[in-house]
């Protein structure tokens, strides 16, 4: 991710989290939530941070940044939803005959 080459960071991490399966490793969680999220891949980004919350020990820092960009992440979606929701139909007047 140092040369902001994030669609092949998110691919090398996405890779790495397929193969650990049996293991997960919050860290690669974490990493692959930063490189979609500067993709811009909200929803994607933070699923992964929230199985990055999940296989963190507990009070480490892998399990306070990862709650972090959890939050974060929650609050770009719901106000990115809200921007652009459509706004809600105003009922016209009834026209005379």
């Amino acid at each position: 991710m140092n040369r902001k080459d994030y669609a092949a960071a998110e691919q090398n991490f996405q890779k790495a989290a397929d193969l650990m399966k049996d293991q997960p490793d919050a860290v690669v969680y974490l990493r692959l939530s930063v490189a979609q999220d500067n993709e811009k891949k909200y929803p994607e980004a933070l699923d992964s941070a929230n199985k990055a919350v999940q296989f963190a020990q507990e009070g480490s820092a892998e399990k306070n940044l990862a709650k972090q960009q959890q939050a974060r992440l929650q609050k770009l979606i719901s106000e990115k939803s809200s921007t652009t929701a459509p706004p809600a139909s105003q009922p016209q007047p009834p026209t005379p005959h």
